[in-house]
């Protein structure tokens, strides 16, 4: 408690905080660092692969810092069991930058079942191609089916921007910024979706497994395809 009215206090009074301080106040994920991270042209997908593979019971959360951190091939994580969810953040949309520099999709999460849930925000994920058949991010569900879709985990993709590594609407861009298929219950906030070209959001089924219930809040789709 005494600690509590201490930090209000200085809050009250304008006292500038620690920069450490500030980061650990942000996110409760282990830095990307820890694992070997290194921003810049240095490739992260081991550094990546090790602190998904970090937590226990297939619940694991990774921070990127602000930088431009790259990604030399497309990243895909299966869930190893249900009741497991992955939560991948950053420091803003365009300060923390996952950069794939090859014509390769982005980040790829294969569900296990209805109860797996996947966590992106505050980020954005840049292509260094401009390959119609490459996927931002991929939400995919490889339970056949599912009796009642609305009964599953949320999702969400929050804060996060998908384009080209060039900039805005200059020549790379991804083929589609996200594809959902069988998965349900996914909320998308403060998204924004950018070409040259390319598709926005694809959702997608089968008839034994219906997905359900997306909701757009604050996302923007600018010069796309579709």
């Amino acid at each position: 408690m005494r600690a509590f009215f201490g930090l209000f206090l200085l809050l009250c009074l304008g006292v500038q905080m620690p920069a450490a301080f500030a980061q650990a106040a942000s996110t409760t994920c282990p830095s990307i660092v820890a694992f070997g991270g290194t921003p810049g042209g240095t490739d992260n997908t081991a550094a990546l692969n090790a602190a998904l593979s970090a937590s226990s019971g297939g619940r694991a959360c990774v921070y990127f810092p602000a930088g431009r951190w790259a990604l030399n091939s497309a990243q895909s994580y299966t869930f190893a069991s249900t009741l497991a969810s992955i939560t991948i953040e950053g420091a803003g949309q365009d300060v923390s930058e996952l950069y794939f520099p090859n014509a390769t999709s982005g980040l790829t999460f294969n569900y296990n079942g209805a109860f797996d849930s996947v966590h992106l925000k505050n980020l954005s994920l840049t292509s260094g191609a401009g390959a119609n058949s490459t996927i931002g991010i991929s939400l995919n569900q490889m339970q056949t089916s599912n009796s009642n879709p609305g009964n599953t985990a949320l999702s969400d993709i929050s804060n996060v921007t998908l384009r080209g590594a060039d900039g805005y609407l200059v020549g790379a861009h991804w083929g589609t910024g996200v594809q959902v298929s069988g998965v349900s219950n996914v909320n998308f906030y403060g998204d924004y979706i950018i070409g040259p070209a390319g598709n926005g959001v694809v959702l997608q089924g089968t008839s034994s497994n219906i997905p359900v219930v997306f909701n757009f809040t604050n996302t923007f789709f600018n010069n796309l395809t579709t």
